[in-house]
């Protein structure tokens, strides 16, 4: 028994050593894009797209600094985390069953019509198109299947990190149309979704502090609003 809990230890910290790598991965991603007069012009349609495939809330913690340690440090930090995301989970768990019943897919999805009929400048589908499996192929068969001169794809994703709501909205819109290939900044002709070829690519967060169970579907809520009201601001303005 003793040495089943080492394994399962040893395998936990190895999940937070990947997730600390990820996070350093993520500092390095792609800069932001604002979308130009020139490119909104050129569009004829937009095929928007939710991927939402989360279920319920994720709990999380701040992960601890470790990095100045080396890989040891890391390694520790990591340990430190585990138990500290295991009591975070225990503590939240009136907030992930009073959001049991809560469809934020449903939330989001009518955040973003809404918005959209408030700044209507950018030519997308509505309702947008929902779907709740997000993964590289499933992507790219919903591109191959459009049949509007650009696919929008709007990665909405919802956390519980230490005591506080965090709902995040990452946004890539990519060419279908051959008259909008001319404005892919890097091409890449061997993969439409590369990132090379997306012409617009934005990151929005909306933050609520201290959330209780009591008032954490309203929270997440004026959240999806919140994401969805700076996407459209930001597509419908011109850079």
């Amino acid at each position: 028994m003793v040495r089943n809990a080492v394994a399962k230890e040893a395998v936990r910290v190895l999940a937070w050593c990947l997730m600390a790598l990820t996070l350093l991965l993520g500092a390095c991603a792609a800069p932001p894009l604002s979308l130009t007069a020139q490119v909104r012009q050129s569009i004829e349609q937009v095929e928007a797209v939710l991927l939402i495939p989360q279920t319920g809330i994720d709990v999380t913690v701040t992960p601890t600094e470790g990095g100045g340690g080396g890989f040891l440090g890391v390694l520790l930090a990591a340990a430190i985390d585990s138990a500290r995301e295991a009591s975070a989970k225990k503590t939240s768990a009136p907030i992930v069953e009073a959001l049991r019943s809560f469809d934020f897919r449903a939330v989001m999805a009518q955040a973003v019509v809404t918005e959209q009929s408030r700044y209507p400048r950018l030519r997308a589908r509505t309702p947008w198109r929902l779907e709740t499996v997000d993964s590289e192929s499933h992507r790219r068969s919903v591109f191959d299947a459009s049949t509007d001169s650009a696919v929008l794809f709007n990665r909405v994703s919802y956390r519980l990190e230490s005591g506080n709501l965090y709902v995040t909205s990452d946004v890539q819109i990519f060419p279908k149309a051959a008259g909008l290939a001319r404005f892919r900044p890097k091409p890449n002709d061997g993969n439409p979704l590369d990132e090379g070829n997306a012409f617009y690519r934005k990151t929005f967060v909306s933050v609520h502090q201290n959330v209780t169970a009591s008032g954490v579907a309203a929270a997440l809520t004026d959240a999806a609003n919140s994401v969805a009201a700076q996407l459209l601001a930001d597509l419908d303005r011109d850079s």
